[in-house]
């Protein structure tokens, strides 16, 4: 009985460079991680929910088959978000 002995193509860093560009051309915050993965970035954890399947979508339209990632706000993001978000979190 043979098997099929199938080696996983590398995803180059430009590939991943170019799905971090994609992420941000389609209006999500995005940053690579310490592991050099794509991570959209969440304004609220509400949103991550809508989100995953439009990065997916992204992923497989423009056949990136590598690690990406999707997080949720940090405390420390707070100070990055748009002005328009942190002026309602200033005022709620």
């Amino acid at each position: 009985m043979a098997t099929d002995n199938k080696i996983p193509e590398l995803v180059g860093v430009s590939d991943k460079r170019k799905m971090m560009q994609l992420l941000k051309e389609a209006g999500f915050d995005a940053e690579m991680d310490a592991g050099g993965v794509p991570t959209a970035v969440c304004r609220s954890i509400s949103e991550m929910d809508t989100m995953i399947p439009a990065v997916r979508k992204i992923a497989k339209n423009n056949r990136y088959e590598g690690s990406f990632g999707i997080r949720g706000p940090r405390k420390t993001d707070i100070g990055k978000l748009p002005e328009e978000q942190s002026g309602e979190q200033a005022a709620g």
